[in-house]
């Protein structure tokens, strides 16, 4: 029997946008901040390094590419965290789990805000798939473990708000990815059965349905 998909179901990061190197950056950044704040000394240049390469491993990034099962590319923003309050951890008193994460997010707030504008990296063929979909009158709806603030401005730097119609991001949802909240509540609001809609999402080389 044929299913006819009604809508598709994009993830952002690392599948319509190009976003990764630029959260690798601000993540070491959010780090730092950190570390300089509960460290009861500085750290020398030398354990500085170590904790480097520990934020790198904690984010699922390897010989600078982003590991398909990493954190990075599948975890929550809460997930992605808590990983690096045990890399701060293992090397300092830190506060307890929901005051940190209350903290970082605080923090990466306003590195996200000094920062201004990003020009959003498109990744290959996602604007003529966008523009594809949408000349078939498919629905589109996003599912990102991003704020919505965030994600709208980096979609409307690019003329992309237009295509779609349900935002399920980070600070939205009841369950966020990798849970299928986002999904289900995507069909909810749009009257579709779940076989009705595609989700499209990255692996490392292409995309996947």
């Amino acid at each position: 029997m044929k299913i006819k998909i009604r809508a598709i179901l994009w993830d952002k990061d690392g599948t319509l946008l190009d976003g990764f190197a630029e959260w690798i950056r601000r993540d070491r950044e959010l780090v730092g901040i950190l570390a300089g704040e509960q460290a009861p000394v500085p750290l020398s240049p030398r354990h500085l390094e170590d904790l480097d390469r520990d934020t790198l491993t904690a984010l699922g990034v390897s010989n600078g590419k982003v590991l398909p099962t990493g954190l990075l590319a599948h975890g929550t923003e809460e997930a992605l965290l808590l990983a690096l309050r045990e890399v701060l951890a293992s090397r300092m008193a830190v506060e307890a789990p929901a005051p940190f994460i209350q903290h970082a997010r605080r923090v990466l707030k306003r590195l996200l805000e000094a920062e201004g504008p990003v020009k959003p990296k498109p990744t290959p063929a996602a604007a003529e798939a966008l523009a594809f979909f949408s000349t078939r009158r498919l629905l589109q709806g996003l599912a990102t473990s991003d704020r919505l603030p965030h994600a709208r401005s980096e979609f409307e730097a690019l003329g992309w708000t237009k295509y779609f119609s349900y935002w399920g991001c980070g600070d939205t949802v009841d369950k966020p990815k990798p849970d299928p909240w986002q999904g289900l509540d995507f069909c909810r609001q749009n009257a579709l059965a779940p076989d009705e809609i595609a989700e499209i999402a990255l692996v490392i080389g292409g995309w996947y349905l």
